[in-house]
Order: C-alpha cells, then sequence, then structure tokens
C-alpha cells in the first residue's frame, strides 16, 4: 500500500508536549521502586509520586528499524488530581506518539518472546498479557477512557529530533478512575508508534495494525513500556536525608485504627506512622505507634498481598465486636515480614512477642531496623512494597493493663490470648 501517515495531516494544529516514561523490566533490569511523599504546590496537601524509566519494547533490531524509544514518566498524586508529565526520546521524529496507562498484567512489559507471530515486532495484542488493557489515554485534551486509545488526533507528536513533552492534570474520578489512581503501581506506561523504515511517516509496509487495519502497523505498535514504581528521589535533590551517594527509595503507610466494634475493643484508637526507605540492599523501617495499648508489647508485620485493603468491621464472621487476624487475611494477606526488634524476621517469627516492641506508659512506642534484602526481608517483597501492607497487633480491651483471656484465646495461637494478636492497626504501603 502507498498509502501513509504524517503528523500534518493527522493533527493539524499544534499539540501539547507530553512525557512519557516506560520502562520494562525484561530489558532494562531493576527498576526504580520509590514513592515520595513531600509538599507539593498546592497549599496544605501532600503529594505522591510515582515514576517510570521507560525504554524500549525488544522487537527485533531490523523489524523496528533498531528503535531505541525511551519515555521519563512522573505521576504526581496531590488530592483530587494527578499530574502526568512524560519526557519522550529518541521517538519517531515528526510522528505521532500514542500513550496510555495499562493493567494490571503481570507486573511487566514483554519479551520478544511475545512475538506469536514471528514478525520481529511485538504487536500490542501480544504484550496485552503482560502489561494489560489500557486503562487511561493519556491524551492532551478531551477524553482519556479506553476509548480515545486510539484518538490519533489527541496525542503527543515528537520533534524533529524524536523528542516530545507532555503535561496534564487529571481529575481523580472523571478523567482517571479512583481505583487506579489510589493504585498507580499495580499499572504500566506504553507509548506506541515505529518508522521501522524512516521514511518520515506512519505506512503500511509492516501490514495493518492488529487493533484498527485502517490504521498502519507502525502507528499503533509499543515503542516504549514500563511498570510504573515508586517515586524516585536523589539525594542531591533532598541535602536534608544526609546520603552520601546514589539515590533512595522511600514509601510510607498511614496505619489506621481497625474498625472493631467500639464497645468491644474498648475503644481501641491505635494508630501507626510508617516509613520504609528503600536504599540498595537495604530497606530501613520506621514505625511510630501511637494510642497503643500502654506498657504491653505490639506485634508488628508486613502482611500482603492481599486485596490491598484493610478490612472492615463486615469481616467480623464470628460477631464477637473483634476482628480476628484470621477474619482480616483475606484484605490484607499473610505475614511475609515479621517487623521484629531483632533476630529472625521471617513468617516463622510472627508471635514471637518476646521481640516487638513495647509501648510507654502513654501508648507511644518507636521502631527502626534496617532490614538487607534477600535474607531479612525477600526481594520479591523490597521490589514491590506497594502491593504490601502494615498491621500492628494487640489490645487492651479492658484496660487493666495485660492482655488476658477477658476475650478468649487468640485464633493463631491458643495459648496466647486474643487481647495479644488482634490487629489494631492496619495501613497500606503507598
Amino acid at each position: 500500500m502507498s498509502q501513509t501517515f504524517r503528523a500534518g495531516k493527522m493533527f493539524g494544529a499544534s499539540i501539547a508536549a507530553l512525557t512519557l516514561t516506560a520502562a520494562c523490566s525484561a530489558v532494562s533490569g531493576p527498576l526504580a521502586n520509590a514513592r515520595t511523599r513531600g509538599g507539593s504546590s498546592s497549599s496544605g496537601s501532600t503529594s505522591d509520586t510515582t515514576r517510570v524509566k521507560g525504554e524500549s519494547v525488544p522487537h527485533n533490531s531490523d523489524a523496528s528499524g533498531n528503535s531505541k524509544a525511551e519515555a521519563d514518566v512522573s505521576l504526581v498524586r496531590d488530592g483530587d488530581y494527578v499530574t502526568v508529565t512524560v519526557t519522550g526520546k529518541r521517538s519517531a521524529p515528526g510522528l505521532v506518539h500514542a500513550q496510555h496507562i495499562h493493567g494490571p498484567g503481570l507486573h511487566e512489559c514483554p519479551t520478544i518472546g511475545a512475538d506469536a507471530n514471528h514478525d520481529g515486532l511485538i504487536d500490542t495484542s501480544e504484550g496485552l498479557p503482560d502489561y494489560g488493557p489500557i486503562v487511561v489515554s493519556l491524551t492532551t485534551t478531551g477524553d482519556t477512557s479506553p476509548k480515545s486509545g486510539l484518538a490519533v488526533d489527541r496525542f503527543p507528536v515528537a520533534d524533529a529530533n524524536g523528542n516530545y513533552t507532555y503535561e496534564r492534570k487529571l481529575h481523580v474520578g472523571d478523567e482517571i478512575p479512583m481505583a487506579i489512581a489510589d493504585h498507580l503501581t499495580d499499572f504500566h506506561v506504553v507509548s506506541h508508534g515505529i518508522d521501522t523504515n524512516h521514511n518520515g511517516a506512519y505506512d503500511f509496509s509492516k501490514g495493518p495494525s492488529d487493533l484498527d487495519p485502517t490504521l498502519p502497523q507502525e502507528a499503533t505498535v509499543p515503542a516504549s513500556c514500563g511498570l510504573i514504581e515508586n517515586g524516585h528521589m536523589s539525594s542531591d535533590d533532598h541535602d536534608d536525608m544526609n546520603m552520601d551517594h546514589g539515590m533512595m527509595d522511600m514509601v510510607r503507610v498511614k496505619g489506621e485504627s481497625v474498625p472493631h466494634n467500639s464497645d468491644a475493643s474498648g475503644n481501641s484508637k491505635a494508630e501507626a506512622d510508617v516509613s520504609l526507605v528503600r536504599d540498595g540492599d537495604y530497606v530501613t523501617v520506621t514505625v511510630t505507634g501511637k494510642r497503643s495499648a500502654p506498657g504491653l508489647v505490639h506485634a508488628q508485620h508486613i502482611h500482603g498481598p492481599g486485596l490491598h485493603e484493610c478490612p472492615t468491621i463486615g469481616a467480623d464472621a464470628n460477631h464477637d465486636g473483634l476482628i480476628d487476624t484470621s477474619e482480616g487475611l483475606p484484605d490484607y494477606g499473610p505475614i511475609v515480614v515479621s517487623l521484629t526488634t531483632t533476630g529472625d524476621t521471617s513468617p516463622k517469627s510472627g508471635l514471637a512477642v518476646d521481640r516487638f516492641p513495647v509501648a510507654d506508659a502513654n501508648g507511644n512506642y518507636t521502631y527502626e531496623r534496617k532490614l538487607h534484602v534477600g535474607d531479612e526481608i525477600p526481594m520479591a517483597i523490597a521490589d514491590h512494597l506497594t502491593d504490601f501492607h502494615v498491621v500492628s497487633h494487640g489490645i487492651d480491651t479492658n484496660h487493666n493493663g495485660a492482655y488476658d483471656f477477658s476475650k478468649g484465646p487468640s485464633d493463631l495461637d491458643p495459648t496466647l490470648p486474643q487481647e495479644a494478636t488482634v490487629p489494631a492497626s492496619c495501613g497500606l504501603i503507598k
């Protein structure tokens, strides 16, 4: 076919610049894993930043014309908005680049093994099992739903050097679904479009698109892909972190009271503020417990993956007014790391009551421990912290200064009181 598609013909007026970061872990190795929480531009609010380092989808070099597209993407959640910024690099010059949030998929970008038809290109549909379907279209204007996935007149156009920038502020609820905005690190960013024969246009030299036969395959084939990871924070930009070198990744948990029946729990209002800082081969966990049972030990763990939520009172299956640990498991998942003060941190130490922190007379406690990745915290967890939760345990329901059997034995170990193991606070790592 001789039909070609050029940016000027397809778009007319200038299009706002877009920036996209998509990193394909199968090609690029470990991805940045950090979400930072800090001051935002809006007064009095807190922002959460996630990032993607977008690297080329690993097509066959000859088939793709040696495509090396990359994109750096940041997604900043600030209240009811997510601001997406994309910087595209080494993209097809002068041509449009559709870009989307995809997911959840398999939490990875495709390898060349996904090329089922052996044409040397990983078609969009061939990559779907890995990065999942379109959930948000990162258009320059108008609709952002999956229906706009091929709205080629509303995506950014690269300049003569193959670079483009993009920024758009998406309202949570209509322009980006809340379920996605709340769990960005379950998703990917994928950009599309490769000029495989370097003729300055998307043509049908590679056949029609697998998504729409009226469009060329070149126009819709994925160019870069990346899993959204927690925001990367450089020590050069944050002198107060006092880091000597490199980068660090930070995630946080706001552990709020588990919603037991107020009478049954003695009106427990336990909370815990948790930060987890990944720095190379270590994760430093810091916990500040508040309004906990005074003078008593508080077991605490990383749980997950679960359902990415903490339980509601509806989880109280035995209707005793308390959400037992086992009743909450479907929501927050099993223990994966025991946040002990010393020694073993495996799930086997989940009830090592002599190695967890003790609250002071006011119900407060602090905890800090540096966990080595691989033995004290599994790499699969350290690399995907935002798939997990932090749960603390122990409620003195009758305020007698001890964990007793007034609420019966623990559902985990009948030699321990239920008061000692019942969850007190729970939070999803973000």
